[in-house]
Parts: C-alpha cells; structure tokens; sequence
C-alpha cells in the first residue's frame, strides 16, 4: 500500500508555491524487474518521486532547495526545449530534467534517465524507452572500470540491463562477461544466475522486459 501527503512546496528558483503530491509510506511487492525497478505498488507512484513547479518547471525532490547552477540550467535552451517538447510524456520529462540538473553526477542523472524509460514503458512508447535507456547507459558507463564490491556490482548488472534493452548486445554480452570474473559475483548466487540469464537473452537478441525471479529460476 502506498500512502501520499499533499503539501505546498515554495519553489526557491522563482517563488511559485506549488501544492504537491509526496510520498509518505510505500512498499514494493513481488520481484523487481531486472533493472531494479520496484514492484507495484511502489512502481505506481513514481509521479510523486519528483515534484515541478508549474511556473519555472524546476524539478526537485524538494522544490525549496536549490540545486548547483539550477537557475542558469532552468533558464538553458536545452532545459527548455525537453520541459515543452509534449512528444516526451510528463513523469518521463521529470526524470529527464533531473539527469540535466545533475551534469556533474553520472550515477544520478544515468538513474533518472533509466527511471523517464520506465515511463515511457508504461505508456508504451518504446523507441521513445529505448532512446533514454541508451543515454542512461551512456552515463553509467563512464563510472567504469567497475571495482569488485558489492554496490560496484550491482551499478554493472543493472547496466547490463539497460544495454541488452536498449538493443546494445554486444556491450551488454562484453560486460557481463567482465563482471563474472568480479569474487563479488561469484559469491552472489543471485547476482550470477542474472549474468548468466543476461548472457541468454544477449544471444537471443532479446528486448523484452524481465524480472530478477526469471533469471533465478
């Protein structure tokens, strides 16, 4: 189940107050898709991960806080030109700002560029997925080499995914075969089984959503 609060938020760029959507509690049911996105109910509330402001279009998990450099990218043609493009459908929009706010962290915008896929997903537009699951991959994928830890380990999997979806096997089948020799993969029943499940659907040419369940089968 998954609860919300509604609050006005005053946006610290221009000083709209906005009354916003947030999430208070929430929980995650079943297995998660191979990319890590949650189960329902949690994967149902992603319009309230990141709020807007309805005049400035700034985007923040806190509309008060100011971001680095935030009001010179608001006001920037690039920002611009994605918050008006109505082609990109709006939670997709939302994710897809934060990664432009967040120029200076590879992990963060490379999440919120596979989180606007996730949108595009539900509303089925999937060239429109793909294209930001490949800009997600090409974030993700200067945070290499990946070092032999757990959280590392993890980056690199849920990459896999991204590339194999994004209908870039042979990237995916090159870093899947990398991250086998990581002892933190090896020591991961689960992290292996997915790897190796990856490698399947490589080979098949495969784009097709599946969850961590499948690959532990």
């Amino acid at each position: 189940m998954t609860s919300f609060a509604t609050k006005v938020q005053t946006c610290c760029l221009c000083g709209t107050e906005n009354e916003c959507q947030l999430v208070e509690s929430t929980e995650a049911n079943g297995s998660p898709d191979l990319d890590l996105r949650p189960g329902s109910p949690e994967r149902e509330s992603m319009h309230a991960w990141f709020q807007e402001c309805q005049k400035c279009h700034y985007v923040s998990v806190d509309l008060a806080r100011e971001s680095e450099d935030a009001k010179s990218i608001v006001d920037s043609v690039e920002y611009r030109s994605l918050i008006s493009n109505d082609e990109i459908p709006q939670i997709a929009r939302r994710f897809a700002a934060c990664a432009i706010l967040n120029p200076h962290d590879r992990e963060i915008a490379g999440t919120a560029l596979l989180r606007a896929a996730w949108d595009c997903d539900d509303q089925e537009q999937s060239e429109l997925a793909k294209s930001f699951r490949s800009q997600a991959a090409d974030l993700l994928k200067k945070l290499q080499p990946f070092e032999d830890s757990e959280d590392q380990a993890t980056i690199g999997v849920t990459l896999i995914d991204i590339l194999r979806r994004a209908g870039r096997f042979e990237e995916a089948t090159k870093l899947a075969n990398q991250l086998l020799k990581f002892k933190t993969v090896k020591r991961s029943g689960v992290m292996k089984a997915v790897v190796n499940f990856q490698l399947s659907r490589c080979e098949a040419s495969c784009l097709d959503c599946h969850k961590v369940e499948d690959a532990a089968k």
